[in-house]
């Protein structure tokens, strides 16, 4: 039998609440779209745990989890969260990535804006989702990515330019992200 819950909100709907529930009787639980930018927190064995990416059945010993396409990835959040020790968790390579300048970018539009973001840059990576200048886990091993990560780069800097910051993203500092996805992977 296959079931899927499908929240009609953005969240504090209970949807992690009724995953873990029902992964007690899966085999497989996916996260199919969102990011980091709410979180639920599960207590096993009396311990609190707070995960951000990865599905709440992720804690079912027998329970595969699997982070699908269009999922927003912050590297670091999934870093902190595999290190719970988790060996359950597949991730797929049309994971788009947000890097933590995203995250700075959202906190500089909601300023101006007021639109009430978590600054977790999920905003900022549909927007250059939309404008196609973002990359996800597959493109970093194709052959144009470098004309790729440039789009990026150039991205990020007129965006700077935009809010007058005297900061500037060289192509080393992404490299640098792209390096720990690599050996993840």
């Amino acid at each position: 039998m296959n079931l899927s819950l499908i929240g009609l909100q953005w969240g504090d709907e209970g949807k992690g609440k009724i995953i873990d529930f029902i992964s007690n009787f899966c085999n497989i639980i996916i996260r199919y779209n969102g990011g980091h930018n709410a979180g639920h927190t599960i207590y096993k064995n009396k311990k609190k745990n707070i995960i951000k990416i990865l599905p709440s059945g992720i804690f079912k010993r027998y329970c595969l989890c699997l982070l699908s396409d269009n999922v927003f990835l912050l590297l670091e959040n999934l870093l902190k969260e595999i290190n719970l020790n988790f060996k359950n968790v597949f991730i797929s390579k049309n994971i788009f990535i947000i890097n933590l300048i995203d995250e700075f970018i959202d906190y500089l539009f909601d300023k101006i804006i007021k639109i009430g973001t978590t600054f977790s840059g999920i905003s900022i990576i549909n927007f250059r989702k939309v404008i196609k200048c973002c990359f996800n886990i597959r493109i970093i091993f194709k052959f144009n990515f470098i004309n790729i990560l440039k789009k990026n780069i150039f991205f990020y800097n007129i965006i700077f330019i935009f809010f007058k910051l005297k900061l500037k993203i060289f192509i080393f500092f992404l490299f640098k992200k792209i390096k720990k996805i690599i050996f993840f992977i």
